[in-house]
């Protein structure tokens, strides 16, 4: 609770107990606790521990995504996918890496936007991790190791990157075949454009063979959410469905529902989703 600033009542309505309850139990008064409170307040701390990675769950939007990443990695291509914060992008990426052979993720940074520390991040990703001194060392080194592969560099938080490392990303695309996603918010797209096409960044450009945009989260893929969870209650799905149209989208409604399902056994109900909105502070529009 004070790691997470929840009140007594906060806990109260995530577990759906009183708030008497709740002061009794944390008081030790145990004997004016019911037999259950034990398990619902260990479910909720477990909920509370458990990782930031946000479980996978396939939408119709993951397919979309898997499916660019997929053409980048069978067609030799570069690939953009870029759009709105929370539509699944990070989560896929991740999975698309663990299911697939000679696919590695680097993740940027605003620290390791510049070319060389940028560099460094895909050397470690590709499994290089002996290798220094500056660019040139670093690219030769990568392109030694993903030449042949039929293999995808994924570039996660893409927006980031400094135009300078994306043209060495290009740079080791176009030496080695080696399949490259760009992927992040729509400023990864302002990037490879310059805004305005201008014309030192056709070469650039003309690199990218798909483009996906991501404008938000679709109703199919909150519905694949809810079923995931076996979610039956229509009115829990009506909450949810609002909460993916707000800023943070599916990231939203996982961390809700990861909330939730730690606040009592049986099946989730709009009850308990409300709850898990109150203690995370998220408006019902």
């Amino acid at each position: 609770m004070e790691s997470t600033g929840a009140s007594a009542v906060d806990v109260a309505r995530a577990i759906g107990r009183s708030d008497k309850t709740v002061s009794n139990w944390l008081s030790g008064r145990y004997q004016r606790a019911t037999p259950d409170t034990d398990a619902a307040l260990k479910e909720w701390l477990q909920a509370q521990a458990r990782p930031g990675r946000v479980e996978f769950v396939e939408t119709p939007t993951s397919r979309r995504i898997v499916s660019a990443l997929a053409h980048a990695q069978a067609n030799h291509d570069m690939v953009c996918v870029y759009g709105s914060p929370g539509t699944g992008k990070t989560c896929t990426v991740n999975q698309y890496r663990d299911s697939y052979e000679s696919a590695w993720l680097a993740t940027i940074t605003p620290s390791t936007a510049a070319v060389v520390p940028a560099l460094e991040e895909v050397a470690e990703a590709v499994g290089i991790h002996d290798v220094t001194g500056g660019a040139r060392r670093l690219s030769r080194a990568i392109r030694g190791k993903v030449a042949h592969l039929d293999g995808l560099i994924i570039v996660d938080e893409a927006q980031h990157l400094s135009l300078g490392a994306i043209e060495e990303l290009r740079s080791i695309h176009d030496a080695t075949g080696v399949g490259i996603a760009l992927v992040g918010n729509e400023l990864v797209y302002a990037q490879l454009t310059g805004g305005n096409r201008a014309v030192h960044f056709a070469q650039l450009f003309s690199r990218v063979g798909l483009k996906l945009y991501l404008r938000a989260p679709s109703k199919k893929d909150v519905e694949a959410i809810v079923a995931h969870w076996k979610i039956k209650d229509p009115k829990a799905l009506e909450l949810l469905e609002r909460v993916s149209k707000r800023a943070g989208a599916l990231r939203a409604v996982h961390k809700i529902l990861r909330l939730a399902s730690g606040a009592g056994t049986g099946p989730i109900t709009a009850k308990r989703i409300r709850a898990a909105m109150d203690l995370l502070g998220t408006e019902d529009a």
